[in-house]
């Protein structure tokens, strides 16, 4: 069920681990064409992360294309979040299966094979850094919730809970269509990090969740 493996830890070579200084080097490095600015705390005024837009703002628009970079910092400066949504025009799309091989061959295997209504994909390690493969009411990062980032003025959201068994996720969310892809984001959320930022180190390192045992019991039919 967990498996120790070695996943890279960027989009577009900008990684979790990084500054905000050597993150926005990395974002303007994959596209020249963006236009940058700074992500505040609308509350404390503190600087959260960086953003990155280029193209159509307009969501909704099937037609066009759009690229927006965000990268996330925690208290002490380092990049725990870092999330890329691009939406391709026609004649620029890629299929799914060729998507997905990329990001295979970057980041391995994926922790499951969703149904086909899903259109997500995750990676999901545990505390200790072992990568998660079975059902998912065992997945040490099950638990985690998403909400949008209403600070950036963006579409992407980012964890709104940080379950403790799990150490990181990547998540790949897409649009297909007829077997291309007309939109997708892509995340790496370094939950431990960022647990271990605003918590503090645990006690005791959480277990991962075991399965629920098998009984012989009848159905009562």
């Amino acid at each position: 069920m967990f498996a120790q493996s070695v996943a890279a830890n960027d989009i577009s070579g900008v990684r979790i681990g990084s500054t905000l200084s050597e993150a926005s080097i990395a974002i303007k490095r994959a596209n020249h064409a963006y236009a940058m600015s700074t992500v505040w705390n609308y509350e404390g005024g503190e600087v959260k992360g960086i953003k990155a837009v280029a193209g159509d703002t307009n969501g909704g628009s099937i037609h066009g294309y759009a690229d927006q970079f965000v990268a996330l910092q925690d208290e002490r400066g380092v990049v725990w979040f870092v999330a890329r949504y691009q939406k391709m025009g026609p004649g620029a799309r890629v299929t799914m299966a060729d998507l997905l091989a990329s990001l295979k061959k970057k980041f391995g295997e994926p922790s499951f094979t969703p149904i086909s209504t899903q259109r997500v994909y995750s990676w999901d390690y545990d505390w200790a850094g072992a990568q998660f493969h079975g059902q998912y009411p065992e997945n040490p990062c099950s638990d985690l919730r998403m909400q949008r980032l209403h600070m950036t003025g963006l579409s992407i959201s980012a964890p709104l809970t940080f379950p403790e068994q799990c150490g990181k996720r990547i998540v790949l969310s897409y649009y297909e269509y007829e077997g291309m892809v007309h939109d997708f984001t892509l995340k790496v959320i370094d939950v431990k990090s960022h647990f271990i930022a605003t918590r503090g180190v645990p006690a005791r390192p959480p277990a991962p969740p075991q399965p629920e045992p098998k009984k012989a019991i009848k159905p009562q039919i």
